[in-house]
């Protein structure tokens, strides 16, 4: 897991992420944290956590950004969710579109393509 906060910055590109079965996290592979932003390039996601709802390639919370561009999920990916929204983040899928966990409440928004989605 790639975890960026504290108003930090990550730019991620080419990478291809794996995961070990039965790894018990949320399933997260970057996470971007506390007012912190991410750009996120033609990387594949990989979760294998099949236990928990919430699992996603990109985890964004406490009013942080990201935008991923070209990214896909695995194959064998026991998930197909890209990101996982909470507490006021934002995020912008461009040039794929999988599935975003927003829960209610958490005033979060999430683009396709810069079109906002619900």
């Amino acid at each position: 897991v790639v975890r960026v906060e504290q108003g930090s910055s990550l730019h991620c590109e080419g990478v291809k992420f794996g995961q070990a079965e039965g790894s018990q996290n949320f399933g997260n592979n970057i996470e971007v944290q506390i007012s912190s932003r991410a750009y996120i390039k033609n990387t594949e996601f990989c979760l294998q956590n099949t236990t928990d709802a919430r699992a996603s390639g990109i985890y964004l919370f406490g009013n942080s950004e990201a935008v991923s561009q070209n990214c896909t999920m695995s194959a064998d990916s026991a998930v197909q969710n890209i990101a996982r929204l909470e507490v006021g983040s934002s995020y912008n899928q461009i040039g794929s579109s999988y599935g975003v966990y927003m829960p209610a409440g958490h005033a979060s928004m999430y683009y396709i393509d810069g079109v906002q989605k619900s």
